[in-house]
């Protein structure tokens, strides 16, 4: 799976300002663990997501832990859930196993994010918003914006008109990137390189089943070379790779990089409300151009 690297300039926190001593990291993983523990994590829970971010612990930082989930768990939990205990757990192993540095964001960042990505008409309820989270933590809430918006339009402007030909998707219905979350942590490159791979080997989508954005990006080399061009080595698909990094569809990204630049931008967003829907008639717009 590819790691997010491309971390939000707005995450609060960077290790290279704050070094501390080692009694100083002791103290704040101590602080911090008594915190996670009142809401109830285990010992061994809050020092495993403790110990993957101790280079970003401040003397302090236990102090903002305790809002910071208050703040994850009301804007991110399910309106309606019968199972609060399976739920809690399941909240608590995105911090312990998926991405700890969820804890060291604050209040405004939080809710900004969710505001940016229901603007994107992409969250459409509050279970969405959890399926976000639970999944695909990095990829929808620590991604730097303008890295998310190039994927998100490249796929919902370019794979999925091609997923769905037809474009026979209702209004209503589940955003396809909520069913497969994880495919906004794969990098721009890997997305458009398979995109392109198995347009270019005259695939045909009606005649085939079970083709959507897992077969296309999460699945690993061999199995996408299987389905799409079995006849094909990973060493002649690792060539296009390479390709695909220096001159192929290099008239997309310009494409898609204008429409990045056009979105509005995370500190104006909240002031732009007027202007959000003809900003998104106009991308959709555009991206029924650059399908055809």
């Amino acid at each position: 799976m590819f790691q997010i690297r491309n971390v939000s300039k707005f995450f609060p926190l960077n290790h290279q300002y704050y070094q501390y001593s080692s009694h100083h990291g002791n103290v704040s993983i101590e602080l911090s663990l008594k915190i996670l523990q009142r809401y109830g994590f285990t010992e061994s829970q809050g020092l495993q997501a403790l110990n993957s971010i101790e280079s970003l612990l401040r003397p302090d930082t236990y102090e903002s832990i305790a809002k910071t989930l208050n703040s994850w768990k009301r804007n991110v939990y399910p309106r309606k859930n019968v199972d609060h205990i399976g739920m809690n757990e399941n909240f608590k192993q995105v911090f312990y196993e998926k991405e700890s540095r969820l804890l060291l964001v604050d209040e405004n960042f939080i809710e900004n994010r969710i505001y940016q990505l229901k603007n994107l008409d992409l969250i459409r309820g509050q279970n969405d918003l959890w399926q976000t989270f639970y999944q695909s933590p990095a990829g929808f809430f620590l991604q730097d914006w303008p890295e998310f918006l190039r994927k998100y339009y490249y796929i919902t402007f370019k794979i999925l008109p091609w997923l769905n030909p037809d474009n026979n998707i209702k209004t209503n219905q589940i955003h396809p990137l909520i069913c497969y979350p994880q495919s906004i942590e794969q990098s721009y490159q890997q997305i458009k390189t398979r995109f392109i791979f198995a347009q270019r080997t005259g695939f045909r989508i009606t005649e085939s089943k079970n083709i959507n954005l897992k077969t296309l990006l999460l699945i690993s080399e061999k199995d996408f070379l299987q389905i799409y061009s079995p006849n094909c080595t990973i060493e002649e698909f690792e060539a296009l790779e390479k390709l695909n990094s220096t001159e192929l569809g290099v008239e997309d990204d310009r494409l898609f990089d204008d429409l990045v630049k056009l979105s509005p931008k995370p500190s104006m967003m909240k002031k732009q409300t007027k202007n959000e829907n003809s900003f998104m008639k106009k991308t959709i717009e555009e991206g029924i151009l650059l399908s055809n």
